[in-house]
C-alpha cells in the first residue's frame, strides 16, 4: 500500500513501508527500511528481513494466483 511517485528508484532487497509516500527522484538503497509521508530512511534491515524479502514477495505470487482461480470458478 505504497504510494511511489515519478522517477523513484527502489533498488532491489530495499524496503518500502506500508502506506508510505515516496516523493520524486528519490534512491531507496539495497538493505535500507524507508516509511512515512513523506517517506525517509528509517534504518538498515536486519539479516533475518533481507533474507524474507523473496519470501514474501512469493507469497504475494501465490495469494495471487489463488484468488485468480476462485474467480475462474466464478
Amino acid at each position: 500500500g505504497a504510494t511511489i511517485i515519478d522517477k523513484v528508484v527502489v533498488e532491489p532487497g530495499a524496503f518500502i513501508a506500508a502506506g508510505s509516500v515516496v516523493t520524486p527522484n528519490k534512491r531507496v538503497p539495497t538493505g535500507q527500511m524507508w516509511g512515512g509521508n513523506p517517506a525517509k530512511y528509517m534504518r538498515d534491515l536486519k539479516p533475518e528481513e533481507t533474507a524474507f524479502i523473496p519470501i514474501s514477495a512469493a507469497n504475494y505470487v501465490k495469494h495471487v494466483q489463488e484468488y485468480k482461480a476462485q474467480l475462474a470458478v466464478l
